[in-house]
């Protein structure tokens, strides 16, 4: 059963005047100007990311009970872009901390604190938000934020574990003014926010965040690699990369996986237009990734997650675009081979969602579900629109991947009106073209919650994973 809408999102007049005011930064020499946000956690690590008008000496201190900072760690020189990691934590352990100089403290209230990652294998209740193609200043943007926050208060304020960035986080070429005025900025942005003082960020880059250029496609220097601090000796498990480009970690009894999907890995990929071909080093390291999470006892769960999904036919279509067929042909059979549940992406300002998905490589009218759908006590609800997949955790074989679109974050959406394959996708159970959406993702021992929340506060799907 699919479920369509195309809500019409009304905006107020006075937010649109509001989010064309610039905020106004204090000019004292020891001004916050980004942050404090949360960078590569592990079980007894935290690293903390600032900005300050000038250059200081940046400190962090931090301690389990609020008030009570006794620990500190500090630069050895004087910078505007902060950068520290804190180590020898406890780990699943809840501490609180501030960041400042030596001298004065620049924001350290009752919500700075964060909770360090289990150890590996723990199973806990895990809360996650993805968020895709979302750093526009936009009406958009600010209200599914504000949908989400609302959202989570209603669950009763739970601390929010991980925090998913699905590419395209800062329009429209992802350069630092953007990322400032469009991601940490208080008003359409998060700066304002508790889940920017708390939450860890995982994050993959976009075609916005390589400002759609080939060479920079090449040799990464674009600004996300200087907002973004990813593990790439495996500080968080899994295995090295060597590039903050793709990476792994775990928390407790989950596997994730970031790719970039956008890049070249070197000068011959982007003379063929190349994504994840048969040499590439991305798709070696992967492979390696995946057989040893896929072994290990310890892991419920594996998830993956990059911008350009494999299928879509909202504001891209992964029939008509190279980009998404090389993914979808070149990079998921890997993932099927070692049985990766669920996987998502952003690039279309739309959200759709698969059911348990395998061996469709081709285009749209090439789906057929008797073949690539596996339907093991599938149950469906149309009233509530909620869907319930049961997986076999030590299947032999592969049982299907849900494959999820959440490009709504903030940008535009739109879908394929023309050609012989139309929206919604046929490889999609839902399709949702509305006012925009993000995702809360609960998976707590062998079960897996995932919930789509509109910009307007409306559930526009929902469905489980046990195992």
């Amino acid at each position: 059963m699919k479920y369509r809408s195309r809500h019409a999102y009304l905006i107020p007049y006075f937010f649109l005047v509001f989010g064309l005011i610039s905020q106004i930064q204090a000019q004292s020499p020891d001004s916050l100007t980004r942050g404090p946000y949360l960078q590569k956690a592990t079980p007894t690590s935290m690293t903390f990311r600032w900005r300050t008008q000038s250059p200081s000496i940046g400190v962090v201190r931090f301690g389990q009970a609020a008030g009570k900072l006794a620990k500190s760690s500090k630069e050895n020189q004087a910078v505007t872009d902060h950068e520290i990691t804190v180590t020898g934590l406890k780990p699943n352990a809840k501490y609180y901390y501030s960041v400042g100089t030596e001298s004065a403290t620049l924001q350290g209230t009752a919500d700075n604190y964060f909770y360090t990652f289990p150890t590996e294998g723990t199973a806990k209740k895990t809360r996650i938000w993805s968020l895709g193609d979302f750093g526009n200043h936009s009406a958009r943007q600010y209200h599914v934020k504000e949908s989400f926050k609302q959202y989570v208060k209603n669950l009763g304020d739970p601390y929010i574990d991980l925090w998913l960035w699905l590419g395209d986080n800062a329009y429209n070429r992802g350069l630092d003014a953007e990322y400032q005025r469009n991601v940490f900025s208080t008003d359409t942005g998060y700066a304002g926010d508790r889940f920017m003082k708390q939450t860890p960020i995982f994050s993959t880059p976009g075609n916005h965040d390589y400002a759609g250029n080939n060479n920079l496609r090449v040799s990464l220097n674009i600004p996300y690699y200087q907002v973004v601090s990813h593990p790439t000796n495996a500080e968080a498990g899994g295995v090295a990369s060597g590039s903050e480009s793709y990476y792994s970690f775990n928390y407790g009894n989950i596997h994730f996986v970031s790719l970039d999907s956008d890049r070249y890995d070197d000068s011959t990929f982007k003379a063929s237009n190349t994504r994840f071909g048969e040499l590439s080093p991305q798709l070696a390291w992967l492979k390696k990734d995946l057989e040893a999470a896929q072994k290990n006892p310890k892991f419920t769960w594996i998830i993956a997650y990059w911008h350009h999904p494999p299928y879509t036919k909202g504001t891209h279509d992964s029939d008509t675009e190279k980009q998404l067929r090389d993914v979808r042909m070149n990079l998921l059979p890997v993932l099927e081979q070692y049985r990766v549940d669920l996987v998502m992406g952003g690039h279309s300002h739309v959200y759709e969602r698969s059911g348990l998905l395998k061996g469709h490589y081709g285009d749209a009218v090439t789906f057929d579900a008797s073949t690539h759908v596996a339907l093991k006590n599938e149950k469906q609800n149309s009233e509530n629109k909620s869907t319930a997949f049961v997986k076999d955790r030590k299947a032999a074989v592969n049982e299907g991947t849900v494959y999820v679109v959440n490009g709504d974050g903030g940008a535009g959406g739109g879908h394929v009106k023309t050609g012989t394959a139309q929206w919604p996708h046929n490889a999609m159970q839902v399709s949702y073209d509305g006012g925009g959406g993000s995702m809360y993702i609960e998976i707590e021992g062998n079960k897996l919650t995932a919930v789509m929340i509109a910009a307007d506060g409306s559930i526009q799907d929902q469905f489980t994973i046990s195992k």
